[in-house]
């Protein structure tokens, strides 16, 4: 970033309502990453928690897709209306046209319709994020179900 954004991320004391160490590495990696690689993208961030990834893609100019079970959206979006509010008052840093990036967050269980996200008309992304989110076996198939529906080829 050129300036400084300070947003504070909510946690709580459930695991998928905190800002685990890899989520933060994650972020780090996304920040050191050329601009190119985020303006105009779609990315989307499965197992988003806290959405602190995601949201730093967001204001580096990408389209993003916040995505996490029903049961744990709640602090997500919460998080997303916080940098929604942050970037209102101080414009979007990425944005050099009328344009401004798209934040959005829906609840999604890995392996259902990807057609189902958001109701969005995409059915494939140019990235995806993901930190600390296979914590159990059963979880891969329908991880891997996701994954080759969601990338482009």
């Amino acid at each position: 970033f050129s300036d400084t954004i300070k947003l504070n991320i909510e946690q709580d004391e459930e695991t998928a309502s905190t800002v685990w160490d890899a989520a933060v590495l994650l972020t780090t990696h996304v920040m050191k990453l050329p601009n190119e690689q985020f303006i105009g993208k779609n990315i989307l961030e499965l197992g988003s928690g806290c959405g602190l990834p995601g949201i730093v893609a967001w204001l580096l100019g990408a389209n993003v897709w916040l995505t996490d079970l029903p049961e744990i959206i709640n602090v997500t979006l919460r998080n997303a209306d916080r940098a929604r509010l942050l970037v209102s008052h101080l414009g979007h840093p990425s944005v050099n046209s009328s344009r401004a990036p798209e934040l959005h967050v829906c609840a999604y269980r890995w392996g259902d319709d990807v057609r189902a996200l958001c109701r969005s008309p995409l059915q494939s992304f140019d990235m995806v994020l993901g930190s600390d989110i296979v914590y159990d076996l059963d979880g891969l198939a329908p991880l891997a179900a996701t994954l080759r529906h969601v990338l482009i080829p």
